[in-house]
Order: C-alpha cells, then structure tokens, then sequence
C-alpha cells in the first residue's frame, strides 16, 4: 500500500508495463490520497490506459474511473 504515490510507482514500471507483464494491477484509488501526492484518479487510469490496461471493479466488469473515486480497482490488459 503506497498511499497515493501509485502513479510515481508505475512510472518506474514502464517496461513492463510496455511488455504486458502484469495479469491485472490491484490498485486502491483514493482522490484523496492522490491529490495529496499532486496526482488524481483520471491521471492514474489515463496513464495505465496509455499502456492498454483498463479499469474493471473487483467482480472484473469493465468500470469507468471517475474524478472522486475511492475504491479498489484492478486494471487488466485487453
């Protein structure tokens, strides 16, 4: 749990995020805490869009991130 520095961790993760490593990330998106770290929810999935991994709830089903999420959420490739 890195309490809102998700996106400066994925940022160090770029290679393998460029080969499709990852099965899926489990991430909990908190406005919050990533507001805290000069991020936010739309910048975090936007930046994992650009390397094809989608947001889906915890039952897998494709979701949509909005702007004041606070949840978990697991991004998987398409």
């Amino acid at each position: 749990d890195i309490e809102g520095f998700e996106l400066r961790a994925l940022k160090g993760m770029t290679r393998a995020l460029n080969m499709k490593a990852f099965v899926a990330i489990v991430a909990e998106v908190s406005e919050h805490t990533l507001r805290f770290c000069s991020t936010s929810p739309l910048e975090l999935n936007a930046f994992l869009e650009s390397y094809g991994y989608y947001a889906h709830d915890l039952s897998l089903q494709p979701t949509q991130v909005m702007d004041s999420d606070c949840r978990n959420l697991v991004f998987m490739p398409r």
